[in-house]
């Protein structure tokens, strides 16, 4: 009776660490790559961030990737890789009167001693260089190829607002901890990892993030029979959507809608405004948009859906060989045979007391 006791505990032990080592993705190894891609016909379309009252615009291309360098003791260590080859960073501020107009009269008489080249009204057109200054009775603007200026004086209050072309090239190591699917960033806890996902554990409710003031958390998440299109390719149902709350912080506000394939776990396109990966690159709320990849066909229905947001393009990982796991997750599974173990093992414990 003991030794058939001692079997039972072992298995118990082994299912319950099952459980939890089967949740992780098989596909999630050192060197695996991720691409996502967004592609506008809108100038300044492909990417929008959001810091601190500044605004990056992106241009008609932007790319996201994620590599997997290390995966020990249950952590992933993953380089996060953001870049947009053409964009501008647009800031504004409000300023007290006085100071605006100390800086409206500098501009002025920085700029005004120069000749004309045309005028509107009250306002005076200039041109030094590759910028063109106009200068009106309560405002300054200057327009360049790199850097465009204005500032307004009103009565009560006064506003800059610059915006300047750049580069938008920024990486990130962060470490996920595979059991929870949490995504930490210098010692720092950002959330619920949206990179990928264990769909069985996406529950209604249940916290993302915490974004200033307010709580991103799910509001559903459905697996859906339709068959989902990417730059890599067909994926068959079922595919997880994912739904957010709506917030609205300092800077932004909305909610995001997710696609993933089911049986990996993987993200496959969406739109991404709020996510722990965007808060370790420097954004309070950032997004690709790509509007290319579905034009002229149906978008979204119940039978397929072409991707839009961010778009997976590319990846290394053998994501063929996962079969489809219907609408239960490994760890569902897992932990299903872990409870009749444990049944069984009860009702041993009960026949040799008898």
């Amino acid at each position: 009776m003991k030794h058939t006791l001692f079997v039972f505990f072992s298995l118990f032990c082994i299912l319950m660490g099952a459980a939890l080592v089967f949740s992780v993705p098989p596909w999630l190894q050192e060197e695996i790559y991720v691409k996502y891609i967004a592609y506008s016909s809108t100038e300044g379309g492909a990417f929008v961030g959001f810091s601190n009252g500044t605004l990056w615009v992106g241009s008609n291309y932007a790319e996201f990737s994620w590599k997997v360098l290390d995966v020990k003791n249950n952590i992933a260590y993953v380089k996060l890789y953001l870049f947009v080859p053409s964009a501008k960073k647009v800031w504004y501020q409000k300023i007290p009167p006085n100071d605006g107009k100390v800086k409206l009269e500098e501009l002025k008489r920085k700029y005004g001693g120069l000749v004309p080249i045309g005028s509107f009204g009250s306002c005076n057109i200039y041109k030094e260089g590759d910028a063109e200054i106009t200068i009106c009775e309560n405002s300054v603007s200057i327009v360049s190829d790199s850097r465009n200026y204005t500032i307004g004086v009103f009565d009560d209050s006064a506003i800059e607002q610059e915006s300047v072309a750049t580069i938008i090239n920024r990486s990130a190591v962060v470490q996920i901890d595979l059991i929870k699917n949490i995504m930490t960033y210098n010692n720092r806890t950002l959330g619920r990892n949206l990179l990928f996902i264990y769909p069985g554990e996406i529950l209604p409710n249940s916290t993302i993030m915490e974004i200033e003031n307010a709580t991103l958390k799910v509001q559903s998440f459905n697996s859906s029979r339709m068959t989902f299109y990417t730059y890599y390719g067909k994926f068959n149902p079922p595919i997880g959507v994912l739904w957010t709350t709506h917030i609205r912080t300092s800077s932004v506000g909305g909610r995001d809608i997710l696609f993933y394939d089911y049986s990996t776990g993987l993200l496959l396109a969406g739109l991404m405004l709020f996510a722990p990966h965007w808060k370790a690159l420097g954004f309070d709320g950032a997004m690709l948009r790509d509007d290319e990849f579905q034009r002229g066909k149906t978008t979204f229905t119940e039978e397929q859906t072409y991707g839009f947001g961010m778009v997976l393009a590319e990846t290394n990982a053998e994501l063929y060989v996962h079969s489809s796991l219907q609408d239960t997750s490994p760890s569902s599974v897992y932990l299903l045979v872990t409870f009749i173990s444990i049944i069984a093992l009860v009702i041993m414990l009960v026949r040799g007391r008898k």
